[in-house]
């Protein structure tokens, strides 16, 4: 009975079977009951999908190609000395030069609109312009130095690999911080700075390279011959350039600012007139009596009354070319003068003397006594000068009493000191150089300056701010005017070597490459033209 049921339930399943190929077969015929011929529009229904796939494979592959910036990275838009160098490679030199200049986020938006602005030097041309020639600058000179160290076989120290170290996982660290601070990749933020595809590892690298260099560069400096000799054989060379001439100087000037023509000749021979008169009365009278009988009675009562600002002590550089060379003359001496007529003045000078600078840098501690709230502004009074320095003595003798160390005084001008500039430091003005000393009111410069002062010299000094409690604490090592001419012999000697290493700089840049220099959108940059300026743009200078 079984059997039976198996033989019918297979027969049944091949008769379904049997019906559907009919099926099949009915539905590929025609109305001529002959095969249906396969349609050409299904075929090629086939090789639109396959061929539309493959155009959005070959789509996606190449926008993740742009957006990763490995065309950037990859096509070269420099070669210097047959180094090359990539669209990325100029990108980061515009983004440091950028940052450096405090210009902003090149590769961002917004600025690329203010890369379109013309250039503060040529008309012409853009900023955009402008970053590349100074990043092209940048890179023949980082070029031609690099191989030079390459070819000397430099090396930095074992300290500086350390610091070298230390630096780039410092920067490391701050790209990461900004990032969590800001919400946005390491990535994105680079990109921002130093253009499409930057990666931290190659911003790394080329911190690497660049602190060898500089590493490099200062061996050459220090390579300079400075010896003794060398310093005072350049100061006989050059000491119109560094002495100081000190003069007796005055400008008689019209009383109307405003004359022109005639009249303001006029007034100039009426001028010149009254100054040859002073300059004749020279050999009876003082500087200041001689100027003074040619003004009228109340700017002669105020020229008395300032005659410090008649006597003057420059140098060089603060003199006009007219008055430098007069007093410069080898033959000058004490008492000469001479009669100067400019455009808009008549100039009386009488030379005093000439010599060679002898500044010495000093530091020096101060504590000021002064009435609560005064900043110099207004006169003190007698009697509040009266009581500062009842006040200054008893700080003075109190410092006196203790250890008179410089210590025991910087404790002192912490707790005693109105000066809220030096106060927190201990009343400490430290390194003091001959412009910084020029800064300071007349009575405290002329305590510190004194030639004889020494360390741990103590007293008191009158100002228009109230008195000071002084603390000489002592010179430097050496006169200002030696160190300026050993820094200037080590300038030349690395300017020399820089001009002989540049001189052999061979540099090309490759239009397809330097389409992507400064941009950051890939098909402007890849069907772009010269760039002209935009009208009426902000203009940027690069210092």
């Amino acid at each position: 009975m079984a059997k039976k049921e198996s033989n019918e339930s297979t027969e049944w399943k091949a008769q379904v079977e049997r019906a559907e190929r009919k099926a099949r077969i009915a539905r590929m015929k025609g109305s001529q009951g002959k095969k249906k011929k396969i349609g050409s529009h299904r075929i090629w229904k086939k090789v639109l999908l396959i061929t539309t796939v493959c155009l959005l494979v070959i789509l996606l592959a190449g926008w993740l190609v742009i957006r990763s910036g490995i065309i950037v990275r990859k096509v070269s838009a420099l070669t210097v000395n047959g180094r090359k160098f990539s669209a990325s490679d100029l990108n980061l030199s515009i983004g440091n030069i950028a940052v450096n200049a405090q210009l902003g986020l090149v590769f961002t938006e917004e600025f690329q609109e203010t890369l379109m602005s013309p250039s503060p030097y040529a008309p012409d041309q853009t900023l955009r312009d402008l970053l590349i020639e100074a990043a092209v600058s940048q890179l023949e000179y980082f070029a031609a130095t690099s191989a030079d160290m390459v070819k000397v076989g430099f090396k930095p120290t074992d300290e500086q690999n350390k610091e070298i170290e230390a630096a780039l996982d410092a920067y490391e660290k701050q790209m990461l911080q900004i990032s969590e601070q800001s919400g946005r990749s390491v990535t994105s933020i680079l990109e921002m700075y130093y253009g499409p595809g930057t990666r931290l590892k190659a911003v790394q690298s080329n911190m690497d390279e660049n602190m060898r260099v500089s590493y490099y560069m200062n061996s050459i400096r220090e390579a300079a011959d400075v010896s003794d000799e060398k310093i005072t054989a350049y100061y006989d060379e050059h000491r119109d350039d560094y002495d100081l001439f000190s003069y007796y100087l005055y400008d008689f000037k019209p009383e109307d600012s405003n004359l022109e023509g005639d009249a303001l000749t006029e007034a100039l021979d009426e001028l010149e007139a009254k100054a040859n008169t002073a300059a004749e009365s020279l050999r009876l009278k003082p500087f200041i009596e001689a100027v003074s009988d040619q003004l009228p009675e109340e700017e002669a009562k105020k020229l008395l009354e300032s005659e410090d600002t008649l006597l003057q002590r420059k140098k060089k550089a603060a003199m006009l070319t007219t008055l430098f060379d007069f007093v410069k003359d080898s033959e000058r001496k004490k008492g000469d003068h001479k009669v100067i007529r400019g455009a808009k003045q008549v100039t009386l000078v009488e030379f005093v003397s000439r010599e060679k600078d002898d500044f010495r840098p000093y530091s020096v501690r101060h504590i000021l006594l002064s009435k609560e709230g005064h900043d110099g502004s207004q006169e003190l009074t007698q009697a509040d000068y009266d009581t500062l320095k009842i006040e200054a003595m008893d700080v003075w003798q109190e410092y006196l009493d203790g250890e008179q160390t410089a210590d025991a005084f910087s404790q002192l001008a912490k707790e005693k000191s109105k000066d809220q500039g030096s106060a927190s430091n201990g009343g400490l003005y430290a390194d003091i150089t001959s412009d910084k000393s020029a800064q300071f009111v007349k009575p405290f410069r002329e305590w510190c300056e004194d030639p004889a002062r020494k360390p741990g010299d103590t007293g008191l000094v009158k100002s228009q701010f109230g008195y000071h409690v002084m603390y000489f604490q002592g010179h430097g090592d050496e006169a200002e005017l030696t160190s300026k001419i050993r820094e200037t012999l080590r300038d030349e000697h690395v300017n020399a070597w820089s001009t002989a290493i540049m001189n052999d700089v061979k540099s090309e840049q490759h239009p397809f490459g330097m389409k992507f220099v400064g941009r950051i959108h890939f098909f402007k940059a890849l069907f772009s033209k010269e760039d002209k300026p935009a009208p009426e743009e902000t203009v940027f200078k690069i210092d």
